[in-house]
């Protein structure tokens, strides 16, 4: 659900990225909102939250909005009523939205009954641009006798809940998710493709208007989307109350399904990825802000190695072509920190070493999973930082 906050939250114009809140608790006329990690991550950005699937984060996103204006979106999105896709008995879903307490649940995804292929149907309003597409699982009807077409069924738009910008702008946070350092959907990347994905948790009811109680009693889910940048499959698995053992989560089962299913039909499909690049502009000697400013607008990952008012280096260098999302590394003339590389590439640590004048030895390939200097921990030109990939 809260892929459908977000858009609605982007697509009213209320949505600020870069402004942060309180995370881990939220109260509501007494109420408690909690996150999943109930003692928070500190004071974080909005950006940050939907990539840590953040309940509170969403609350202040419906908050902001209002409910009439949410309401509006939930509606838009095909919520509430039925598909019409054929399949029998398909309900229409129900929820509770008489005090601000359960309008801020819906927008996490509680006290709103959702169908899986009523969830699949909003999801291509953001796959395809805006433009949502009603399912339908048989392109036509052929009699036996004569092997003649009886009847034919094609791709029907049924509504656009979203601007194409926006579609485009939740993707890039559905990325998030999956290639930040602390996105938790890093399970789900596919090698050659990128990958747009968004887990969820929400609790069980127990019949009585409640939720039952114990570890196992949640159902998990994950939405993806490949290519991300113009995605041809959308996939959506749900999964209730597993039975999980030993150290893998849900999320990791879900990906084990997730993966070789997307993977088999880009393969059948003959689907390539295709990855817009962009010239990385000039930012040395602008100031940090002004340089941050404009390689954001770019849609590149800005790294800032210290934290001085003017950039001294970058790299690439203007001019490189450049993958959105991709990394660029400004150095400031300000005093050097150490950053969380978990998950950068080789190259990457490999770069921000050589930008910092840092040795760097490492072991294994893949991406980074250990760092021998600890994150934010002050750093000197010729300090030795010994990185593992896996």
């Amino acid at each position: 659900m809260k892929i459908f906050t977000l858009s609605a939250s982007i697509d009213s114009g209320h949505f600020h990225g870069n402004d942060t809140y309180e995370s881990g608790r939220y109260s509501i006329d007494g109420k408690i909102v909690p996150d999943w990690d109930t003692a928070g991550w500190g004071y974080i950005t909005y950006n940050k939250g939907f990539a840590l699937s953040s309940n509170v984060a969403m609350a202040h996103l419906e908050q902001q909005m209002g409910p009439k204006t949410w309401k509006k979106y939930i509606k838009r999105f095909g919520f509430l009523k039925t598909t019409n896709s054929g399949l029998p008995n398909e309900l229409a879903g129900r929820m509770q939205f008489n005090y601000p307490i359960e309008q801020a649940d819906t927008a996490f995804g509680q006290g709103i009954e959702i169908t899986p292929i009523q969830m699949m149907q909003a999801l291509t309003a953001v796959s395809n641009n805006g433009k949502m597409m009603k399912p339908y699982f048989i392109s036509k009807i052929t009699d036996p006798n004569t092997g003649k077409t009886v009847k034919k069924y094609a791709p029907k738009q049924v509504g656009t809940p979203i601007k194409a910008q926006t579609a485009k702008k939740v993707r890039d946070h559905m990325q998030d998710v999956v290639y930040k350092s602390y996105g938790i959907g890093q399970d789900y990347k596919i090698k050659g493709y990128r990958v747009a994905a968004k887990t969820g948790t929400a609790q069980v009811s127990n019949g009585y208007g409640g939720y039952a109680s114990g570890d196992d009693s949640y159902l998990y889910s994950v939405a993806g989307m490949v290519p991300a940048n113009n995605p041809r499959y959308v996939m959506y698995i749900t999964m209730k109350q597993p039975k999980l053992t030993g150290t893998k989560t849900a999320t990791q089962l879900m990906a084990e399904i997730f993966k070789p299913v997307i993977v088999r039909a880009l393969q059948n499909s003959n689907t390539k990825q295709t990855v817009a690049k962009k010239a990385v502009p000039t930012v040395t000697y602008q100031t940090t802000t002004e340089a941050k400013r404009i390689l954001n607008e770019k849609n590149f990952d800005v790294v800032t190695i210290g934290n001085g008012a003017t950039v001294i280096k970058q790299s690439p260098s203007a001019g490189t072509k450049l993958a959105e999302r991709k990394r660029v590394f400004i150095l400031t003339n300000g005093t050097l920190k150490m950053p969380r590389v978990i998950g950068w590439s080789k190259q990457d640590v490999a770069t921000f070493c050589r930008l910092a004048g840092l040795k760097l030895k490492t072991t294994g390939s893949g991406y980074a999973d250990r760092q021998s200097i600890t994150f934010s921990k002050a750093i000197k030109k010729g300090q030795t930082l010994k990185v593992n990939f896996e």
